[in-house]
C-alpha cells in the first residue's frame, strides 16, 4: 500500500504552505555544494506538486525565495534563478490542472525569469479558462487574461 493510499482523505487540508528552507545546509552536511541541495529541493517540489494534485489539495503555497535571499553570494543567486527557469514545468501544471501564480514583487527578479513566470501564469489562466468555460465567454475571459495577466476562477 502506497503512502497516498494510507492517508485519510477526510482529513486532507485545503491549503498547505511550505517554506523551502535548509536545502543548502542539507547539501553541505553531505559534503556537496549548496546548489546540489537546491536541485534536490526542486525535485521534491515536483513530487509535492503532483502528490498535492492527486490528493485534492486546493492550494499549495511554496515560499521559495525571500528578500533575505538577495544577501546570498551572486553565483548562488544566479544558480537559483536558473533552477527556477528550469523548474517551471507548464506540462506538469496543465496535466494536474494547477493554476500557477506568484506572491510578492517579482519585478526584482531577472527579466528572463519575470518573462517565464508571466508566461506560465498567463498560459495557466488561459488553459483553465478553456477547460472550464463555455464557448461564448471564452473570448471575453481570454481578453481579460491578456489585459490583466490572470483570471481568478
Amino acid at each position: 500500500m502506497s503512502y497516498i493510499e494510507q492517508i485519510d482523505k477526510t482529513r486532507i487540508p485545503q491549503h498547505v504552505a511550505i517554506i523551502m528552507d535548509g536545502n543548502g545546509r542539507w547539501a553541505k552536511q553531505r559534503g556537496e555544494e549548496r546548489t546540489y541541495g537546491h536541485r534536490a529541493g526542486a525535485e521534491t517540489v515536483q513530487n509535492i506538486t503532483e502528490d498535492a494534485a492527486r490528493l485534492g489539495i486546493k492550494y499549495l503555497t511554496l515560499y521559495t525565495f525571500s528578500t533575505e535571499n538577495w544577501n546570498r553570494p551572486q553565483d548562488e543567486i544566479a544558480a537559483l534563478m536558473n533552477l527556477l527557469l528550469e523548474s517551471i514545468e507548464e506540462e506538469t501544471l496543465m496535466k494536474n490542472n494547477i493554476r500557477f501564480n506568484v506572491i510578492g514583487d517579482f519585478k526584482k527578479l531577472p527579466v528572463e525569469v519575470q518573462k517565464s513566470l508571466t508566461s506560465c501564469i498567463n498560459l495557466q489562466a488561459l488553459y483553465i479558462c478553456l477547460r472550464q468555460c463555455g464557448g461564448r465567454i471564452i473570448g471575453i475571459q481570454a481578453a481579460t487574461i491578456g489585459k490583466f495577466g490572470c483570471y481568478d476562477r
